[in-house]
């Protein structure tokens, strides 16, 4: 133990040493390495410990001298494998030889050694910088998703009908076991929308697909294609899941496109076509796409509150009257044949198809009468913003894409901010979100603390 007590206190606070600056790594990364460095550092000091104090308590009762007769089972062992023993024994002796050699002759010529260690640290971080770099692998969850956006303001049904076509579409697809659709909502964006829908694509268990053609990858690229010739009515975007729950909606890329030069909403659409038209076409990206429309059709209500303050009309009436009758309103609940009804109240689709239907709506005055909504508003058409997103307060557009397979998420941060660089004005700038946002926050920090980590290393070893 005399021989071997300092080297495994060395080698426990070294290895120490060595994990425990990864707590202090930001951002999705350092909740990773954290847990990882803390548990090898506590199980390298735990072992340690247990090295200096119970290995050599069962090392004095198992281990016997030579001279000491052996039970049958020892003898066994020793006839078996004595050839292996006595083997590493003389190669252990020779690199033992060799080693001390080594160190005896580096020692003498420190300085040349630095040299070679400082060279090795540059190579490896020239290394380091020209490999792809990658932050959570994209996996095979199961399942994958579809976005499908229609045309502006198109109804409800016709969103249904295409829905109903793409699932034919998808349960067709080898490795697909079974769909779920969602109208009337966008689950990328977080929005509603009559012309938006989403479908779960829910592949099959793994081990029917072992092949790689039935990956969720493959998969995905086929609905792509197959959309792209099949389906004409509507714009298919097929995404995978994060690769870890909770960090974003969907696998992939997404930035935030920002007017910060108020150049207004339809130029931030003109600039998020482009740049969806031109990603599409680079290579290395696939399924760009984005949900962003400045100019659908909407119905514009201009309230006069003068006419409504000399008619004796509330404006909470006027609104209230819109909110019921055209957007529906929950009242409450009621039980019929042993279950839970909401109630809820909407005009009658027939009764709000066009602007004539909106005049019509009557409101109550103050006086009880019944006054046509058309007298005191001004019903038009107008086109208008979808949804206004705001990402750091400036006016945005979200768009959402998958790098190629085979391609990391490194290299598809670089091919955007080219593609970005090459494309958006000068009053246009772009952020990134989700899971690449995560990397690039990551990254901020892994150098310093590694350098702290060798660093940290190096005073251990000298304080020893």
């Amino acid at each position: 133990m005399a021989e071997v007590s300092w080297a495994l206190v060395a080698i426990g606070l070294v290895l120490a040493a060595v994990f425990l600056p990864c707590v202090f790594i930001t951002g999705i990364t350092g909740r990773f390495f954290r847990q990882f460095a803390l548990t090898i550092a506590c199980s390298t000091l735990l072992s340690a410990m247990n090295s200096l104090t119970l290995s050599p308590a069962l090392c004095a009762i198992l281990l016997k001298p030579k001279h000491t007769q052996q039970d049958p089972l020892a003898w066994i062992i020793h006839f078996l494998l004595g050839w292996f023993f006595w083997l590493f024994n003389r190669v252990f002796a020779v690199s033992l030889t060799g080693y001390t050699w080594l160190v005896g002759r580096a020692l003498r010529v420190s300085l040349l050694v630095l040299v070679v260690y400082a060279g090795l640290v540059y190579l490896t971080g020239w290394s380091f910088n020209r490999m792809p770099t990658g932050f959570i692998p994209q996996q095979d969850q199961g399942y994958l998703l579809a976005a499908i956006q229609l045309p502006d303001s198109a109804s409800l049904q016709r969103t249904d009908e295409t829905l109903a076509k793409v699932c034919e579409i998808v349960r067709s697809t080898e490795g697909v076991a079974h769909v779920l659709r969602n109208c009337g909502m966008s689950y990328t964006l977080g929005i509603n929308g009559s012309n938006m829908g989403n479908i779960f694509v829910i592949l099959k268990p793994f081990e029917e697909r072992q092949s790689p053609e039935l990956g969720a990858d493959a998969i995905a690229a086929t609905l792509r294609r197959r959309f792209a010739q099949e389906v004409e009515t509507a714009n298919c975007a097929v995404v995978e899941p994060p690769p870890m729950r909770g960090l974003g909606t969907g696998g992939g890329f997404k930035i935030m496109l920002q007017d910060r030069g108020n150049e207004g909403l339809s130029a931030l659409q003109a600039q998020a076509d482009e740049l969806v038209r031109q990603g599409n076409q680079t290579p290395g990206l696939t399924g760009v796409f984005t949900a962003f429309r400045a100019n659908a059709p909407q119905l514009y209500v201009d309230v006069d509150r003068t006419k409504c303050k000399s008619m004796g009309v509330p404006l909470d009436e006027v609104f209230d009257t819109l909110q019921v009758q055209l957007g529906g309103m929950y009242v409450n609940d009621i039980n019929l044949f042993g279950r839970t009804w909401q109630v809820n109240v909407q005009a009658d689709s027939r009764y709000r198809m066009g602007l004539d239907d909106v005049r019509r709506l009557q409101v109550r005055n103050s006086r009880g009468d019944m006054v046509p909504l058309g007298t005191v508003a001004k019903v038009e058409d107008r086109p208008g913003p979808f949804v206004v997103i705001r990402y750091n307060m400036y006016p945005a557009a979200a768009v959402q894409g998958s790098p190629t397979p085979g391609r990391s998420t490194g290299q598809t941060i670089a091919t955007i901010n080219a593609l970005a660089q090459s494309q958006l004005l000068g009053t246009m700038a772009f952020e990134w979100t989700e899971l690449y946002y995560l990397q690039l926050m990551a990254r901020n920090t892994t150098p310093f603390v590694f350098g702290g980590a060798v660093l940290l290393v190096c005073l251990v070893l000298a304080g020893q």
